[in-house]
């Protein structure tokens, strides 16, 4: 009786998994809200930006960065400039020229944003923390993380449509972005917390399905002045997005903050973008990342194929490039 009643038990669990799969990884309606483009932008540095891609080479792997900023942030903010924000995107071209992948900027531009989309809390506070068997990739696909309509809002208001908006990533600088997540305490206990940013990715990894479509390359960024290191700030944003990764290095398990010597994807001076299975598949993520293409011989873009499950980790475009 007792072995009849585990093999049910598990079975149930499993049956539940993968309705929880399929829930989750089902495309869904993308609402569009009534503020979609209502900000005017106007590029500026054309000049820094052109130098920034007199490097670019035909034929090799190439992502796509237009980069935002505010034209009315408080006269008390200076976190971030627009000087600040080429130095960022310069320090992240240098990082992955490394392993051969080429930042293309698009364009610099800026506008009066609404007053209340200068400062926005990235998610809806999740209903409860993660479950302690499960592995980090699976806890966040089980929460679904979703985006506050504030911040979806503030992102339509300044992201001009586009057929390659779901495969370009849109760098914005605000002056403050929260999130919030469960931390786990040395008592076992959890404690909700609200965290500020230096910047955010906004990864598929944690809003999968419930991230519109064409918001899906959005990543923030309101702090490019912090410690010795502010340099790789840029890149390892950009790294969360086109990697689809966690902080995470080598034998660090991913987690929400991790410190350490060594890779791009945790807190540090590190920039190494791994590859094998033993650097959790990072260069290898990054090479078949949807927001990577190579111009052929028409000068045409050729696109990595898109995601197939709304870009969650297990995401089958990363094929055998993921660790359990």
């Amino acid at each position: 009786m007792r072995n009849k009643y585990t093999f049910t038990s598990w079975s149930f669990l499993l049956l539940v998994s993968l309705l929880l799969w399929t829930c989750n990884t089902a495309p869904i309606e993308e609402p569009i809200s009534e503020t979609r483009q209502t900000i005017p932008l106007q590029e500026i540095k054309k000049a820094e930006v052109a130098a920034l891609n007199s490097d670019l080479v035909a034929g090799k792997l190439t992502m796509d960065v237009g980069l935002i900023i505010p034209s009315n942030f408080h006269p008390d903010y200076k976190l971030v400039t627009a000087e600040k924000l080429l130095d960022g995107i310069k320090s992240a071209k240098e990082i992955y020229q490394e392993v051969d992948v080429q930042i293309n900027v698009l364009w610099l531009k800026t506008g009066a944003f609404a007053e209340d989309h200068l400062a926005i809390k990235a998610n809806e506070t999740p209903a409860m923390p993660g479950i302690r068997h499960l592995q980090a990739y699976e806890r966040m696909w089980r929460a679904n993380g979703k985006l506050t309509a504030q911040t979806q809002a503030t992102f339509e208001s300044v992201i001009e449509p586009h057929p390659d908006n779901h495969r370009t990533l849109y760098i914005v600088a605000l002056e403050e972005v929260f999130f919030s997540f469960y931390a786990e305490l040395e008592s076992a206990d959890y404690e909700l917390l609200v965290s500020p940013t230096s910047g955010f990715s906004f990864p598929q990894y944690i809003y999968g399905r419930h991230m519109p479509k064409h918001l899906r390359g959005i990543i923030s960024i309101s702090n490019l002045t912090i410690g010795p290191n502010r340099f790789k700030t840029v890149a390892h944003e950009i790294g969360h997005k086109v990697m689809n990764v966690s902080h995470e290095y080598k034998d660090i398990k991913p987690e929400f903050e991790v410190f350490g010597e060594g890779g791009l994807m945790i807190y540090g001076a590190g920039t190494e973008i791994p590859s094998g299975a033993a650097g959790l598949w990072h260069k290898e993520r990054l090479s078949v990342s949807p927001f990577v293409y190579r111009l052929n011989d028409q000068g045409e873009k050729e696109w990595n194929p898109p995601y197939e499950q709304n870009g969650y980790y297990y995401d089958p475009v990363y094929k055998d490039f993921i660790i359990r």
